[in-house]
C-alpha cells in the first residue's frame, strides 16, 4: 500500500489505497477515454500536416473521381468514428478541458498525489503545492485569456507527463508551461475533429455515390 508522503518533513500523512490514483482521476476519465477512442485518428492526423499544423489530406465529393477515391473514401470512413456518435461528444469534451477549470481542492489532491509518487518528494518545501494553485488560480499571466485555473483533464495529463519523463519534482516554472501546454493541446485537437469531421462525410459521400454505403434518414420518408 502507498502512502502520500508531506513535503521536507518525511512524514507519512495517511495511507493511500491501491485505487486512489484511480479516485482522483475519475473526474477526467471520460475525456481521457474518448482521447484514447480517437487516437488513431489523431496518429493519422499527426502524418498528413503541413510545417503550419494543417492536415493537408484532402478527398474529392465530384462524381468524376468517386472512383478513383474509393480505396481512400474506404479507409477515411472506417477510421473516422461517427460524427453524432463519437465526434460531436468529444468535440464537447474537449472544449470542456480547455475551458472548465477544476474545483481548488481537486487540483491541490491531484498534485499531492503526484508528489507521493516520487522517492525525493520529503525535500520538497511544503508550499509546494499551495505554490502551483496560487499561480494557477490567481496569476493573470498565467491564465493566457482563460478563466483562472486549469481543467481536470489537463491536470490529470500534466501529471503523467511529469511522471513518465521526470526523475525529480519539475519547478513551479515547470510544471505551469505543462499545463499551458496540455491546454492548449485540446485547443488543436478540436480542430482536428473539424478536419475529422468534415473527411469522414466526404468519405461517406463517395461512398454513398458508390452504392457502398446506405443512406439513412434520420426521420420517416422525406418529401
Amino acid at each position: 500500500m502507498n502512502q502520500i508522503i508531506r513535503p521536507n518533513t518525511g512524514d507519512m500523512i495517511a495511507p493511500v489505497p491501491e485505487d486512489y490514483l484511480q479516485i482522483v482521476f475519475s473526474p477526467a476519465r471520460p475525456t481521457l477515454d474518448m482521447i484514447r477512442t480517437l487516437q488513431p485518428c489523431f496518429n493519422w492526423c499527426d502524418k498528413h500536416r503541413d510545417s503550419d499544423g494543417n492536415i493537408t489530406a484532402r478527398i474529392s465529393t465530384q462524381k468524376g473521381f468517386r472512383e478513383k477515391n474509393r480505396d481512400g473514401a474506404r479507409f477515411l470512413f472506417d477510421l473516422i468514428p461517427d460524427q453524432t456518435e463519437v465526434l460531436n461528444k468529444a468535440d464537447s469534451l474537449f472544449h470542456a478541458a480547455e475551458h472548465e477549470p477544476a474545483p481548488v481542492d481537486w487540483i491541490a489532491a491531484a498534485i499531492n498525489l503526484m508528489l507521493a509518487g516520487f522517492p525525493n518528494a520529503k525535500t520538497v518545501s511544503e508550499h509546494y503545492v499551495s505554490g502551483i494553485v496560487d499561480a494557477a488560480m490567481d496569476d493573470e499571466e498565467v491564465w493566457q485569456g482563460y478563466a483562472p485555473g486549469f481543467s481536470t483533464p489537463v491536470v490529470v495529463r500534466t501529471i503523467r507527463e511529469v511522471k513518465r519523463s521526470c526523475t525529480f519534482v519539475p519547478a513551479h516554472a515547470e510544471f505551469i508551461e505543462l499545463l499551458q501546454k496540455h491546454r492548449q493541446w485540446f485547443r488543436s485537437r478540436q480542430w482536428d475533429l473539424l478536419r475529422l469531421s468534415d473527411l469522414r462525410d466526404r468519405a461517406e459521400a463517395i461512398l454513398i455515390g458508390l452504392g457502398e454505403v446506405r443512406f439513412e434518414f434520420d426521420d420517416e420518408e422525406p418529401f
